[in-house]
């Protein structure tokens, strides 16, 4: 899937089935449509969709006790992006909120996130 308007999972089971490319969110670069379907009974929809792509280069799970109601909440990275995506999830995984994208403009690329003991920062390419 590396087609412009890049859809992620948040989970993905052996044997179903996803659908690409008979259904997707993408398109081509060119700005065409890969698809005119994005679900089809039978398949398996995503749980998260970003368009346009922020092509994400890293996902960490919160689980410090500095902020309690970010526990189990996802942070993903966007290279194209350059931000960080807060995704609030339920105890069962599925997506509540999508919070205000995070700017690390000022940081470069933001190729990996990473989460220490009090904060999570954008990391650049050639730290490590």
């Amino acid at each position: 899937m590396n087609r412009e308007g890049f859809h992620h999972r948040l989970s993905v089971k052996a044997g179903e089935n996803y659908g690409w490319p008979l259904v997707t969110h993408s398109r081509e670069y060119s700005g065409g449509i890969i698809s005119d379907q994005q679900s089809r009974p039978g398949m398996v929809d995503p749980k998260l969709v970003w368009t346009p792509a922020i092509a994400p280069s890293g996902l960490v799970i919160y689980d410090s006790d500095r902020v309690p109601q970010w526990q189990g909440d996802l942070f993903a990275g966007g290279l194209v992006s350059r931000d960080i995506r807060h995704i609030e999830l339920d105890k069962s995984g599925n997506v509540v909120k999508k919070h205000p994208s995070i700017s690390v403009n000022g940081c470069g690329m933001c190729s990996k996130v990473q989460m220490d003991y009090y904060t999570f920062s954008p990391m650049k390419p050639t730290d490590n």
